[in-house]
């Protein structure tokens, strides 16, 4: 039995212990999972080191894929998808008569039937390779086609609609009919499962005046990625609503919900909001993918004193800490991560969302319903009679939200929300304005952040540059502003005669020559001491805060972007498009 053998081979490579071959080789046989499964699950080994053991045992060579490597449109005529993804077989590339075919379960005898029955009817030569279940998903994922794919699923819709004359979708039993049909549900699937595959944030469909746009934002931006006809957008958006328990019947009003879906063995949680416009009904996905966890303070960005100030408010017994930032800046990201920190048994955390995004064990989490009268404020006032240690709430929109807020931290509670300001500092007089009053400020906050998120350059294709005397000349002036041990750090002593490297990514095809790989965060911390507390009460304006700030030695979000930008993580540009002279 290949499972048994499997196992005693990885024992024979040191790669398994005695005790964990036999823990899976029990729940093999209690479960009846396939081994592959379980060891990748619990991590235990990687799927090409399994593949290459099943290389030996099978006596068939292992093939290493090559990770850019897309499959030709026109062998999928001899491997259909359903038999791809059934037997998880992948056509590599043809030479002449000989097609290089790559097999993740070479052992299974209906896979090399399948194949038998593909080389005995079309008359060609299939040559055999093992490989991993990655470089398969790998392949997979380049070689998805969107357009194809949903242009097959309507053209089918289109046939139906022909042969059953459906002219027209009035009710909503009728919406419920066509939206159920294959063609619209394999369309939404297809849609949501690009999304998740290209790793996009989130999904935007859109009627426009001629036709149906899809777009996928992709680190930050974007993307148009497919154009239907205009007259499928209503299927569409109403099968969404169906999935996401929407009224399908209302389109006059913006409506909220939320849809679960298992996409390669992983839960993938959309956050649907559909908006009506003056061409029909939009509808935008925020893609929540819960098997990437909840991610460290430090790969977000956060680094420095602004790490150890978010990490000593973590410590303290009572207080609040504020974070601002514009939409789409990372705040709630930033949030569940402090939260993940300080989640332990012990204590009593309790959340108000609007909208729930990541579900977290141990945290009792509420979601807000300001239709039916659950606001943050009435919520607030129902979270603090639960016996609270820890208190996260979503945003402070108004002077109840905020009052309560201040209320909450001045009893011992720990409390963490966001609001929104340009910085840190604009944060004191946004609550004035809430007509809080001032000397409960420095009583009840702690301490005060402030975000933006940016694209970050490609670390296979980025270059030093050479900067030009203006941006040379900012940077000296702002890193003048730092305290030494902030530049120091890079190296950067001499700041008279420092000639500041920048960098930039001339695109590869590591980044699919977009010279971006990701997104972090740059921040702004700011502790509310007795000096800053004074700032407030006795002298209150914005400029003596944010001269106590320097003497506190805080980093602003444009220094933070500097120092990110000198060691080439970020691009210069990006900082200055997004931060303010500090």
């Amino acid at each position: 039995m290949i499972a048994t053998t499997l196992l005693e081979k990885l024992k024979e490579q040191g790669k398994l212990t005695d005790k964990k071959a036999q823990d899976v080789l029990e729940q093999y046989e209690r479960e009846n999972i396939s081994v592959e499964s379980i060891l990748q699950k619990k991590h235990l080994v990687s799927s090409k080191d399994i593949a290459k053991i099943k290389s030996q045992l099978i006596g068939l060579p292992y093939l290493e894929i090559d990770e850019n490597i897309k499959v030709e449109e026109s062998l999928y005529k001899y491997f259909p998808k359903g038999l791809v993804e059934n037997f998880k077989v992948i056509p590599i590339e043809k030479q002449g008569n000989v097609i290089k075919v790559g097999m993740v379960r070479p052992e299974d005898i209906e896979t090399d039937n399948a194949l038998d029955f593909i080389e005995n009817s079309n008359n060609i030569q299939l040559e055999r390779f093992v490989i991993s279940e990655e470089d398969f998903e790998k392949v997979i994922k380049n070689s998805s086609s969107l357009e194809i794919e949903v242009s097959e699923a309507l053209d089918r819709l289109q046939e139906e609609r022909f042969s059953e004359k459906i002219e027209k979708i009035d009710t909503e039993n009728d919406l419920y009919k066509i939206t159920e049909k294959a063609p619209i549900s394999k369309t939404v699937d297809v849609i949501l499962k690009y999304g998740v595959e290209s790793e996009a944030s989130d999904i935007h469909i859109e009627p426009t005046k001629n036709d149906t746009r899809i777009r996928y934002r992709l680190d930050g931006k974007l993307h148009t990625s497919l154009i239907m006809p205009l007259s499928v957008s209503n299927s569409i958006i109403s099968r969404i609503k169906i999935m996401s328990k929407m009224r399908v019947d209302e389109s006059r009003i913006p409506q909220d919900g939320r849809i679960s879906q298992m996409f390669n063995e992983k839960l993938i949680d959309f956050r649907v909001s559909t908006f009506p416009t003056n061409l029909g009904e939009k509808a935008t996905l925020r893609i929540l993918d819960n098997s990437k966890g909840i991610v460290d303070l430090e790969k977000l960005g956060i680094e420095g004193r602004n790490i150890e100030n978010i990490k000593d408010f973590s410590k303290s017994a009572f207080g609040t800490m504020l974070i601002s930032g514009p939409t789409g800046s990372g705040k709630s990201t930033t949030l569940y991560s402090i939260l993940n920190i300080l989640n332990k048994e012990d204590v009593n955390i309790i959340t108000l969302e609007d909208p729930v995004e990541y579900y977290l064990d141990g945290i009792n989490q509420s979601q807000i319903r300001p239709e039916i009268g659950y606001d943050f404020g009435s919520g607030l006032r129902s979270v603090v009679r639960q016996d609270p240690d820890i208190i996260m709430v979503g945003e402070v929109r108004d002077n109840i939200t905020a009052s309560l807020l201040i209320h909450a931290a001045l009893t011992g509670h720990l409390v963490l929300s966001t609001i929104h300001t340009n910085n840190s500092i604009g944060i004191i007089p946004r609550l004035i304005d809430m007509k809080i009053d001032s000397y409960l400020i420095p009583a009840s906050i702690s301490l005060l952040v402030a975000q933006r998120l940016v694209t970050k350059l490609c670390n296979f294709c980025f270059k030093k540059i050479k900067t030009p005397y203006n941006i040379q000349k900012m940077i000296a002036d702002e890193m003048h502003l730092l305290k030494d041990e902030e530049y120091k750090k890079l190296g950067l002593n001499d700041l008279e005669k420092q000639e500041w490297p920048t960098y930039k990514s001339e695109g590869c095809d590591k980044c699919g020559q977009t010279g971006i790989m990701g997104r972090l965060g740059i921040f702004e911390t700011l502790k509310i001491d007795s000096e800053i507390e004074k700032s407030i009460l006795e002298n209150f304006s914005e400029s003596n805060l944010k001269k106590e700030a320097r003497k506190q030695g805080m980093i602003t979000m444009r220094q933070d972007g500097i120092l990110k930008a000198l060691r080439g993580v970020i691009s210069i540009e990006i900082v200055l498009s997004k931060t303010m002279p500090s």
